[in-house]
């Protein structure tokens, strides 16, 4: 399985809102977070499901 380990992976499949509803300055920190396991795909209210199939996939590619 490959591990993410660089926020900028995950950030490319945000929405690169910033808004803050994550409770995250920005959707940057979010994806940090994310790696971290401080967040959840699901934190993000305005990431669709399309693009948290994607991560998913990424994720769990071998």
């Amino acid at each position: 399985m490959n591990q993410l380990t660089n926020p900028l992976e995950i950030y490319r499949l945000l929405p690169k809102t910033n808004c803050g509803a994550c409770q995250t300055l920005t959707c940057l920190a979010f994806a940090a977070a994310l790696i971290n396991g401080q967040k959840s795909l699901r934190d993000c209210p305005h990431l669709e499901d399309k693009a948290i199939e994607q991560y998913l996939c990424y994720v769990h590619s071998e």
